[in-house]
Protein backbone atom coordinates (compact mmCIF):
# COMPACT_ATOMS: atom_id res chain seq x y z
CA UNK A 1 0.00 0.00 0.00
CA UNK A 2 1.36 3.37 -0.86
CA UNK A 3 1.03 6.41 1.29
CA UNK A 4 -0.26 9.91 -0.34
CA UNK A 5 2.24 12.69 0.87
CA UNK A 6 -0.46 15.70 1.68
CA UNK A 7 -1.47 18.10 -1.05
CA UNK A 8 -0.64 21.64 -1.62
CA UNK A 9 -4.41 22.20 -0.46
CA UNK A 10 -3.20 20.70 3.06
CA UNK A 11 -0.10 22.49 3.29
CA UNK A 12 -1.94 25.38 2.49
CA UNK A 13 -4.37 25.00 5.49
CA UNK A 14 -1.89 24.17 7.65
CA UNK A 15 0.30 27.50 6.98
CA UNK A 16 -3.08 29.72 6.70
CA UNK A 17 -3.92 28.19 10.54
CA UNK A 18 -0.42 28.71 11.80
CA UNK A 19 0.08 32.28 10.35
CA UNK A 20 -3.98 33.06 12.21
CA UNK A 21 -2.47 31.72 15.74
CA UNK A 22 0.66 33.22 15.29
CA UNK A 23 -1.55 36.98 14.58
CA UNK A 24 -4.01 36.11 17.54
CA UNK A 25 -1.18 35.54 19.75
CA UNK A 26 0.68 38.98 18.86
CA UNK A 27 -2.72 40.73 19.25
CA UNK A 28 -3.14 39.11 23.04
CA UNK A 29 0.66 40.16 23.67
CA UNK A 30 1.20 44.00 22.22
CA UNK A 31 0.00 46.77 24.42
CA UNK A 32 -1.37 49.50 21.94
CA UNK A 33 0.05 53.26 23.13
CA UNK A 34 -2.16 55.60 24.72
CA UNK A 35 -3.45 58.55 22.89
CA UNK A 36 -1.58 61.92 23.46
CA UNK A 37 -3.60 63.94 25.64
CA UNK A 38 -5.94 66.12 23.34
CA UNK A 39 -4.84 64.87 20.16
CA UNK A 40 -8.21 63.73 19.41
CA UNK A 41 -10.10 66.95 20.77
CA UNK A 42 -8.05 69.67 18.57
CA UNK A 43 -9.43 70.06 15.23
CA UNK A 44 -7.04 70.27 12.66
CA UNK A 45 -5.61 73.37 11.64
CA UNK A 46 -6.45 75.26 15.22
CA UNK A 47 -3.60 76.21 17.96
CA UNK A 48 -2.84 73.91 21.05
CA UNK A 49 -4.66 74.01 23.93
CA UNK A 50 -2.98 75.92 26.61
CA UNK A 51 -1.25 74.07 28.90
CA UNK A 52 -2.37 73.49 32.52
CA UNK A 53 -0.07 73.67 35.41
CA UNK A 54 -0.02 70.16 37.23
CA UNK A 55 -1.66 69.98 40.80
CA UNK A 56 0.45 70.17 43.75
CA UNK A 57 1.67 66.95 45.50
CA UNK A 58 -0.91 65.21 47.52
CA UNK A 59 -0.06 63.14 50.55
CA UNK A 60 -2.66 60.18 51.40
CA UNK A 61 -4.36 60.65 54.67
CA UNK A 62 -6.17 57.19 55.32
CA UNK A 63 -6.76 53.99 53.12
CA UNK A 64 -10.27 52.27 53.48
CA UNK A 65 -11.04 48.59 52.17
CA UNK A 66 -15.05 48.53 53.24
CA UNK A 67 -15.48 45.00 52.02
CA UNK A 68 -13.30 43.66 54.45
CA UNK A 69 -13.17 46.09 57.51
CA UNK A 70 -9.76 48.05 56.96
CA UNK A 71 -9.78 51.73 57.59
CA UNK A 72 -6.08 53.01 58.45
CA UNK A 73 -4.60 55.83 58.73
CA UNK A 74 -1.77 56.47 56.98
CA UNK A 75 1.37 58.01 57.94
CA UNK A 76 4.93 58.88 55.90
CA UNK A 77 7.25 56.44 55.97
CA UNK A 78 11.24 56.36 54.53
CA UNK A 79 14.48 54.60 54.79
CA UNK A 80 16.36 54.03 57.88
CA UNK A 81 20.43 54.74 57.70
CA UNK A 82 20.84 51.17 56.62
CA UNK A 83 18.50 51.71 53.25
CA UNK A 84 15.69 49.38 55.01
CA UNK A 85 12.18 50.82 54.22
CA UNK A 86 10.86 51.75 57.62
CA UNK A 87 7.21 50.73 58.82
CA UNK A 88 4.65 52.06 61.06
CA UNK A 89 4.88 51.13 64.48
CA UNK A 90 4.09 47.38 64.83
CA UNK A 91 1.83 48.30 67.92
CA UNK A 92 -0.70 50.36 65.95
CA UNK A 93 -2.23 48.28 63.69
CA UNK A 94 -4.47 50.87 62.29
CA UNK A 95 -1.11 52.99 61.09
CA UNK A 96 -0.22 52.11 57.64
CA UNK A 97 2.92 53.96 55.96
CA UNK A 98 3.64 55.29 52.75
CA UNK A 99 6.83 55.76 51.05
CA UNK A 100 7.28 59.84 51.17
CA UNK A 101 10.03 59.69 48.62
CA UNK A 102 7.32 57.95 46.08
CA UNK A 103 5.31 59.11 43.96
CA UNK A 104 1.74 61.05 45.02
CA UNK A 105 -1.55 58.97 44.83
CA UNK A 106 -3.62 59.50 42.20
Amino acid sequence: MSRRRPGWAATFVALLGTTGLALVAAGLTTTPLPPRPGAADAPTGSRPAPSVPPLPRADPVDVQIPAIGVRARIVPVGADAKGELEVPPLDRPTLAGWYRHGVSPG
